[in-house]
């Protein structure tokens, strides 16, 4: 896969809202497109405070309204499920679109307009059965056209989807996006108006958390041609939908506004009648708003994060699966040398900088891969310790830097000072990135005696430099968007769309391959810890630290909402006090 979500020094942005594991063939069918317990939420306390503040604590009541919330939505962006990429727009849909199976708050798949499903003992085939008792805000009944016509459009060339490759898991959909085949060679099909048969390219076992995601909600095709697809989505009046909530209003740049489909099949689940979207995009200014009574949740970074613990106010937590790295440019003339790398990775401090840049929540990164899990349920990174112990040391070990330096300058036939002069590290020009790359610049110059110069650029200019390999040291972040190592390790594939370090391994491409290809679970598991032990000894990226996100909700807000690692907030089936 190629052209994942990447985070880029998303740290300024403090949204509600920041932004698939192998399953039974056949789960329990509850019988709804609810939660099969939406009665708490994900999120864990992020100390020993218990829900309700203590005595003398500040109490924030929250927004005025018995049966409605207000949240922040952040930046405004597109929201067409054809064409949309950012998370919290993601996650905005699911309170609007049921997928063919959905998510709960434990990230598990459950049924969604299918009802159930059997997979073939190759893993090549699905059948899915879907609900028939489902409509479209516009009367029509939901059925297995909605999802045939929504991938073909998805991955139609002229749709300019940019998550087309998501369905490049059906046979033929990278050939059919490409041009090289019709649509009748798909690998879907509509069996009947509540049958759907799909045929994968090859055994993929995060397929049916594949089909949760945004990208592959359905689209009614009555509708979506009678309003055109420049129009589709981009106004409360182009919204065709079938979940708990209708989006009724849409101001750009300043609110959205959800309100209860009193028509959705599991109505009788859904308490708020009306979840009104804010577009605060300042940190500050979203605290403000929580503490003024504005909003019913805000995300906070780290100055919110002491602000709260000051006022003594009980603060959740949860892992968005973002995990931050220093890229090295494997073509520089420099750190082209593993041993080089190696040193660098060494010489700065991992808890230092969570301390004094991160804060909060947020943990080392002592390997790369993070949010995920492994072949056996458990957190894929854990899989690694338990294999590898700690791949990327916590606290910065000078001694082994400067071991690992002189080797790398012996190789390259350099002084310490002509290498240093060809290695830079590039920021964003925000405070948070500027101070990223003082932090790096004065570790490598203590732990490694080497100066090294920072430059400070706007975001698209350091990205464009990114992509085109004009840079020797940049920070960045990736974000899973499936419970499946393969949406972390592939980046680093030869050629690979997102390897803007060049790196390049035949074992590592041959691993990768290998894991994408067989249906034999324990054999990908056995190369994706090969791989995470390959990007550990040769260094072609540092990682920092997995991040955690804090945030507080208002007393008004009883339970039934969730904020994971793959939905950045549902608030669905939440109830108030």
């Amino acid at each position: 896969m190629k052209l994942k979500k990447v985070l880029a020094l998303v740290l300024a942005l403090a949204l509600v809202c920041t932004a698939f594991a192998a399953c039974g063939s056949e789960p329990a069918n509850n019988g709804s497109s609810a939660p099969a317990n939406s009665s708490g939420a994900a999120s864990t306390p992020a100390d020993s405070s218990a829900a309700e503040p203590s005595t003398g604590a500040v109490s924030y009541p929250g927004t005025p309204g018995d049966d409605e919330i207000t949240i922040n939505f952040g930046q405004e962006e597109k929201l067409n499920t054809l064409t949309m990429t950012y998370s919290h727009c993601f996650s905005l849909l699911k309170h609007i679109m049921v997928n063919l199976v959905q998510l709960d708050e434990n990230d598990n798949v459950i049924p969604g307009v299918a009802t159930e499903w059997t997979v073939s003992e190759d893993g090549l085939n699905y059948s899915f059965k879907l609900r028939n008792d489902m409509k479209w805000t516009n009367g029509e009944p939901v059925t297995a056209n909605d999802f045939t016509y929504a991938w073909e459009r998805l991955l139609a060339p002229e749709t300019g989807g940019n998550y087309a490759y998501f369905a490049y898991i059906f046979k033929n959909g990278q050939k059919y996006n490409k041009g090289e085949c019709t649509a009748d060679e798909l690998g879907f099909k509509a069996v009947s108006d509540y049958e759907l048969e799909v045929t994968l390219e090859s055994p993929t076992p995060y397929a049916l958390f594949t089909f949760a995601f945004g990208s592959l909600a359905p689209v009614n095709q009555k509708f979506y041609e009678e309003v055109g697809a420049d129009n589709y989505m981009t106004e409360a009046q182009y919204f065709n939908t079938n979940g708990a909530f209708n989006l009724t209003e849409w101001v750009h740049d300043d609110h959205i506004t959800l309100e209860k489909n009193a028509d959705f099949v599991d109505a009788d689940k859904v308490s708020l009648n009306k979840i009104n979207c804010k577009m605060i995009k300042d940190s500050a200014a979203a605290l403000a708003a929580f503490q003024a009574g504005e909003l019913d949740v805000a995300t906070l970074n780290a100055q919110g994060r002491e602000v709260i613990e000051a006022e003594g106010y009980p603060m959740l937590h949860y892992s968005d699966g973002g995990e931050f790295h220093l890229l090295f440019n494997n073509e520089n003339p420099v750190l082209k040398n593993a041993n080089i790398r190696k040193a660098l990775s060494l010489a700065f401090d991992r808890e230092a900088f969570i301390a004094a840049i991160a804060k909060g929540s947020n943990e080392p990164a002592t390997s790369f891969t993070t949010g995920v899990n492994g072949v056996n349920g458990n957190p894929f990174r854990d899989d690694v310790a338990a294999e590898y112990g700690t791949l990327f040391e916590k606290n910065a070990k000078p001694e082994e830097a400067k071991a690992a330096w002189e080797q790398g300058l012996k190789e390259l036939n350099m002084t310490s000072e002509e290498a240093a002069k060809q290695i830079s590290i590039n920021t964003g020009d925000s405070d948070d990135a500027v101070t990223q790359g003082a932090f790096m610049q004065e570790q490598f110059r203590t732990n490694l005696g080497i100066e090294i110069d920072v430059h400070s650029m706007a975001t698209k200019a350091q990205s464009d430099a990114r992509d085109n390999g004009d840079y020797a040291i940049d920070f960045t972040a990736w974000g899973p968007d499936y419970n499946d190592p393969m949406t972390f390790l592939d980046m680093w594939v030869t050629g690979g769309g997102n390897n803007s370090v060049k790196y390049s391994n035949p074992d590592y491409d041959a691993l990768i391959a290998e894991a994408g290809s067989t249906a034999d679970l324990q054999k990908r598991q056995e190369n994706f810890l090969k791989c995470e032990k390959m990007i550990a000894d040769e260094c072609p990226i540092a990682p920092v630290y997995w991040r955690m996100r804090d945030y507080v909700v208002s007393e008004k807000i009883n339970d039934g909402f969730w904020r994971t690692t793959f939905t950045d907030y549902n608030f669905t089936y939440t109830t108030l006090k």
